[in-house]
């Protein structure tokens, strides 16, 4: 017997077979009739659509046929895709690659075959349509021709599955995108509102308390513009599920502890309201710059520090930046220890950092745009709960290679 051959353009193939998104859905009623069809063009007991994956060839389509799918290295299909035309056998025990072949020597044995390869416009062939019978024929030019022609019409119809699919896989990466940056846009609004509520929380008290008149101007002015702002922030949060383009993404280099420092310091006020110490420290191999994406890595550290920030009262907020030579990156630990304002559940908390979620999953949270960032550029994020203290760990590559950012 002579096994089914192997395409030399196996891996591409089996692509385009995946694509198509076919096998193992029932499609009877897609390829129902063609398999009949066939059937009837050739005086045949049975009728199929083959698709022809990496070990098995399974039936889209099964007229008078009750298996589902057969091994690969036996089958007759096997062969027929490596043919422009149809292939025939009019009886395979005459024929040497065949009659040997467990499917001729079998109670039901396979004695007739004509098969015509479902052939891709980029010459792959991923099936037939084919016929088989129990006893010898020998089909007539017509017959080839039709079933030829048959092939053609299915050829046709998976390719139009393919262009359908291609379009569902666009509008859902496009979905995707417009989640990604309408929660980052939320995310940064609710941020924003977090950290100026700080700021005009601390200017009304100091607006009360001061008495010489240019200092309480400047004052009311910082007043009406962190209101201001923070009414922005409301409309970006409101506004959060708009779609956004993907801003251009470049490396630079980044000095992590005063970009650490730096978006600390927006927090500060809202802070020092909570009654939260903020604190940022590095080890002194930890301050050689970052090669980066400066806007990610602000975004992130700002996001980390605002959940942070909202979560606890009474207590404080470290920063502390480490280097792991071994690994050749930086750590960026953000921990906060104090008095908690909401439940939370550190499987949920890793869920999130980790993007490992239920589709119909469509909350806003801080975390899962501090995970995604984190990803992008190149590191890894984890959290830990424990009691009245949180900490999240953000592994940030030394160097990020412009391809994968």
């Amino acid at each position: 017997m002579l096994e089914a051959p192997i395409p030399a353009n196996e891996a591409h193939r089996l692509d385009v077979l995946r694509e198509l998104q076919i096998l193992d859905v029932d499609n009877q009623q897609l390829f129902q009739g063609a398999a009949e069809l066939a059937a009837q063009i050739f005086g045949a007991s049975i009728g199929l659509v083959s698709m022809v994956d990496s070990d098995r060839q399974w039936f889209a389509a099964r007229h008078n046929f009750d298996v589902e799918e057969t091994p690969r290295d036996i089958s007759f299909c096997g062969h027929a895709i490596h043919h422009n035309d149809v292939m025939v056998v009019p009886d395979a025990r005459l024929d040497p690659r065949f009659r040997d072949n467990p499917l001729v020597l079998g109670d039901k044995p396979v004695i007739f075959y004509a098969g015509a390869p479902l052939m891709t416009d980029d010459k792959l062939g991923l099936g037939t349509v084919c016929v088989i019978d129990h006893e010898p024929k020998y089909p007539t030019e017509r017959q080839i021709t039709a079933l030829s022609q048959l092939a053609h019409i299915i050829k046709d119809q998976l390719e139009l599955r393919r262009v359908m699919q291609r379009s569902k896989r666009r509008t859902e990466d496009a979905g995707r995108q417009h989640a990604y940056w309408s929660r980052l846009l939320h995310d940064v609004g609710s941020n924003m509102k977090t950290a100026l509520n700080g700021i005009v929380g601390m200017s009304e008290r100091i607006r009360d308390e001061v008495q010489e008149p240019t200092v309480a101007k400047t004052i009311a002015s910082m007043h009406y513009s962190a209101v201001t702002l923070s009414q922005l922030a409301d409309q970006l949060t409101n506004e959060g599920l708009r779609s956004l383009e993907a801003h251009q993404r470049s490396l630079s280099p980044v000095n992590p502890i005063a970009l650490a420092s730096a978006v600390t310091s927006m927090y500060t006020a809202e802070a020092t309201r909570r009654n939260l110490a903020v604190r940022v420290s590095a080890t002194p191999e930890a301050s050689a710059d970052l090669l980066t994406d400066y806007e990610r890595l602000r975004l992130l550290l700002f996001h980390g520090l605002g959940m942070l920030v909202t979560q606890f009262t009474d207590g404080s907020i470290a920063v502390d930046v480490t280097k792991n030579q071994a690994e050749k990156s930086l750590m960026f630990k953000l921990s906060a220890e104090g008095s908690l304002q909401t439940d939370l559940e550190e499987a949920s908390l890793r869920a999130e950092v980790a993007g490992e979620l239920p589709e119909h999953w469509q909350d806003h949270s801080t975390l899962v745009s501090v995970g995604e960032l984190c990803r992008a550029l190149g590191g890894e994020a984890s959290i830990q709960l424990v009691e009245t203290a949180l900490e999240l760990n953000l592994s940030i590559p030394v160097r990020l290679n412009a391809g994968s950012v």
